[in-house]
């Protein structure tokens, strides 16, 4: 079985309680050849993580990537997705990155 492992890779929480994992160019997708998936199980889950969260690493089997996924603005100084201008005002430049809005299963029970 083939899974594989992300670092700086981080996770958004909608209103609704859902999640979205982000992945950038700044993430290291690691691919793992295993035979037994225990060593991907993880506690605490996803949903239970206090947010917000910086340098986390999950483990998980991505089972959806979704088509709101590609290149998208950035704004260089507070990151947030660009559409016209800046929503927070900072007109400090921007640049491309690359958006993958995928579910991540953790739940191997």
């Amino acid at each position: 079985m083939c899974m594989s492992k992300f670092y700086s890779a981080y996770v958004h929480e909608f209103e609704d309680k859902s999640l979205l994992l982000v992945i950038t160019e700044h993430t290291k997708i690691e691919p793992k050849n295993i035979e037994d998936c225990r060593e991907f199980i993880w506690a605490p889950r996803i949903e239970s993580i206090k947010r917000p969260v910086h340098h986390i690493a999950l483990q998980g089997v991505i089972t959806t990537i979704h088509n709101n996924s590609g290149l998208v603005k950035r704004c260089d100084k507070c990151k947030s997705i660009l559409y016209d201008s800046c929503p927070n005002k900072c007109n400090e430049g921007w640049g491309w990155d690359l958006r993958v809005s995928s579910r991540l299963y953790d739940d191997f029970s």
